[in-house]
Parts: structure tokens; C-alpha cells; sequence
């Protein structure tokens, strides 16, 4: 994989490989998370994907790309630690390269917006409404909101329903705009051509926008809290939910990171610590599992479990943990944790859209190993690294999502 900064607050990431029949093609505006914008940044890809000068309507997009041998144009809208990562995604064959390119650039720069706000922002409010029926994922979205109150990780990936509701032509129009000049860009292109060619398809357009990019700050570590914090909400649920987050410091290296990374399967990937002891030892939960949030350094468990069992559950998820912290875990734990990881890698390299979400991801993050990097790193890294990474996060909030009494 090659990155270059093609101008201002631009980067370009390609890899040039025939192993695929199909090419991806993504661009993402990306901005620190704001409650205030969060919804126009979800709203504005799905609008954009609408229609464009050259090509008004949805037909006549769709009809258009048709004409490219099936390609797709796709709005996609991420939350990636405390950034929002929004823009479109197109899947295509090589010899559409230049049609595709040209097509995502004419709706990125010369999009109809006034004519489908109205529409896609009542999908939006579907979709955010949406969002809250999925239990589920809906715990650990408040364990966020509520766990880090006023900082960018609490808000939610397509905003807030009042704040959709509110959202107008004019005020869409107008953080179009901003989103154009001020944001930084992203774009990752696999396939054949070389970036050379890419770079040439796409910077004319963007040295054309007058833009006026200025990088923004990285945000302040949160505050690591002496005490972990309980929060209950009470929602038409049968099945209650438990979310728990622990919070690291900052990564000093990859083997803190590949380190921290296996400490979290140990205890919640698969058939982890919680899988076999909170849900098949102890039929505590119906599920359970947990995960690190590679942008934030945080873990993640989360459980559906009856009312009645919701004290011992979650006491039994935290002493799991503690026992990875305390190195409670075998040979065997570290080798299935390791094959279940390099598993994942290897199915994400196997593909261009898995290259694409490991990429963006890693370009989010400002940082720049590889798929081989990481399992490198991860063939070296021993029961010490594992504990030592675990030791180093603090429990930090605890959620429960449970029905009224």
C-alpha cells in the first residue's frame, strides 16, 4: 500500500494488485465528532448519492452506472474513535476505473441537494429510530453516550433525532460547503492502475474547490476516574442488557496495541472467557462478548441476560476480566485467541473491501503498519505482553438497560 498527501488535507492510500476482479474506490470527508453536525454529516452522502448536475435523479444514476459494467456508488457514514468518517464507496471493474472516478467526483462537487433533503432526512430519522430497536447495540451506544459525556465519543454515528428533524435545505447547503473547503479527505482506491493514474484522475477537481484546510487538534485523553461509575436505564426490553468499558492510555507501540488486541479475545472474542464461563459454565447470559475499539483504546463487553441474573452476570464479567489481568488464562487460551485473530486478518486481506475498511481505518488513526505488520507482531507477543497490556486498562463505567419494575 502507497499514501501520498496529494494536497492540503488530502491523502491518497492505493494498492495496486490484479489478485481481485473487482476495484474499490472510497472517499470520506472526516471531521471530529460534534453533536451539533453529527446528523448533517450522516444526512449528507445520501443525498449527494441522489444526483448530481450531469446525472439529476436516482434513474439517471442508476442508469449511469449501468452503462459501467454494474458498478455501485454507495453512501457510507463510520465512526471511527472520535472521528466521523462520511462520503461514498463504488465497486467496480477495472475498465471503469475513469467513468467511476469521474461519476464520484461529479456528485462529490456538483451535487443536487436541494432536491432530496427533505426525503433522506426522513430516512435518516427512520434509520436513528432504528438504531434504538436493535437492543443490543443500542446498550453499548448509550454505555457511550452516558460513559463519555461531553467528548466527541459520546455522540452518536448518525447523530441525534432532533437534531435530523432540524435539519433544512439551506442549513444542509451551507455545511456542504463547509464540509468541502475545511475537511480532511480520504480516499482509497485497489486495483489495478497505479497511483499515478489515480492521482491524476482526481486532484484537478480538488485544486479546483478552493479549499481551506487547516488539520484540526487531536483530542485530550479523557480523564481516568479513581472510581467506575453504574448507570441503569429502563426500556421496553424482555431481555436485559449489560455494557461494561474499561479505558487504556495511549498505545507507546504496536506490541502495546497487538498486545492489548489479544488480552480483549482472551477474554471476549469467540469462545473467550466470557463465552465459556459467564455464558456455557454458568448459563448466566444468552451472549456475551467483548471487543477493543482500536481508535480509542477502550474495551467493550456486552451481554443479554434475564433480570434475575443481571447482579451475578455482571459480577462474573468483571471477574473474568480480572483474571486476565491476572494471567488466569492458559497456553491454549493465547494459541486459540491468536488463530481466531489471524483468521480475521486473513479474511480482511482477501478481499477489497476488507483492504478498504483496514486501510481507512488505519489512515483514521494516523497510523501506518500492515495486515503483515500486525501479524508479525502478534507471532512474538507472550503471556507477559498480554497481562501487562490488560493491567494497564481501568474500569471505568458499567450500563444496564433493563425493563421497568
Amino acid at each position: 500500500m502507497t499514501r501520498t498527501v496529494i494536497a492540503p488535507g488530502i491523502a491518497l492510500n492505493c494498492v495496486t494488485t490484479g489478485q481481485f476482479k473487482t476495484n474499490v474506490l472510497t472517499l470520506y470527508f472526516l471531521r471530529r465528532l460534534d453533536a451539533a453536525e453529527a446528523a448533517l454529516n450522516a444526512l449528507l452522502p445520501s443525498v449527494m448519492r441522489r444526483g448530481n448536475a450531469k446525472y439529476p435523479d436516482l434513474k439517471a444514476m442508476s442508469d449511469a452506472l449501468a452503462d459501467l459494467y454494474g458498478a455501485s456508488l454507495i453512501p457510507s457514514v463510520v465512526k471511527r474513535g472520535e472521528l466521523h468518517c462520511f462520503g461514498l464507496a463504488s465497486t467496480f471493474i477495472s475498465e471503469s476505473l475513469d467513468g467511476v472516478a469521474g461519476l464520484m467526483l461529479d456528485t462529490v462537487f456538483e451535487p443536487v441537494l436541494s432536491h432530496y433533503t427533505e426525503s433522506e432526512r426522513g430516512n435518516l430519522i427512520t434509520r436513528i429510530r432504528s438504531a434504538k430497536n436493535d437492543k443490543t447495540s443500542y446498550a453499548v451506544q448509550r454505555l457511550d453516550a452516558l460513559a463519555c459525556e461531553g467528548t466527541p465519543y459520546a455522540v452518536a454515528r448518525l447523530g441525534g433525532e432532533e437534531s435530523a428533524a432540524a435539519i433544512t435545505k439551506p442549513l444542509l447547503e451551507q455545511h456542504y460547503l463547509e464540509v468541502l473547503k475545511t475537511s480532511r479527505v480520504e480516499i482509497f482506491y485497489c486495483g489495478t492502475a497505479e497511483p499515478e493514474r489515480i492521482k491524476a484522475i482526481l486532484l484537478p477537481r480538488f485544486e479546483a474547490a478552493n479549499r481551506n484546510y487547516s488539520d484540526f487538534p487531536k483530542c485530550e485523553n479523557d480523564i481516568l476516574r479513581n472510581e467506575p461509575r453504574y448507570f441503569t436505564e429502563h426500556e421496553d426490553v424482555e431481555q436485559a442488557k449489560l455494557a461494561i468499558m474499561w479505558r487504556g492510555g495511549e498505545y507507546e507501540n504496536l506490541r502495546d496495541f497487538i498486545s492489548a488486541y489479544t488480552a480483549s479475545v482472551i477474554y471476549g472474542g469467540g469462545a473467550g472467557k466470557l463465552f465459556e464461563n459467564v455464558r456455557e459454565r454458568l448459563s448466566l447470559c444468552y451472549y456475551a462478548n467483548a471487543q477493543l475499539d482500536r481508535y480509542k483504546s477502550v474495551i467493550k463487553a456486552s451481554s443479554g441476560v434475564e433480570a434475575a441474573n443481571i447482579d451475578r452476570a455482571r459480577d462474573e464479567m468483571l471477574a473474568q476480566w480480572n483474571a486476565v489481568t491476572a494471567g488466569d488464562f492458559s497456553d491454549d487460551d493465547i494459541a486459540h485467541a491468536k488463530a481466531s485473530m489471524l483468521n480475521a486478518w486473513l479474511s480482511a486481506a482477501d478481499s477489497p473491501a476488507g483492504l478498504e475498511t483496514f486501510w481507512q481505518g488505519q489512515a483514521a488513526s494516523e497510523r501506518a503498519e500492515s495486515l503483515e505488520d500486525w501479524s508479525a507482531e502478534l507471532e512474538t507477543v507472550g503471556k507477559q505482553d498480554i497481562v501487562g497490556a490488560a493491567s494497564g486498562f481501568t474500569l471505568d463505567a458499567v450500563y444496564c438497560m433493563r425493563a421497568k419494575e
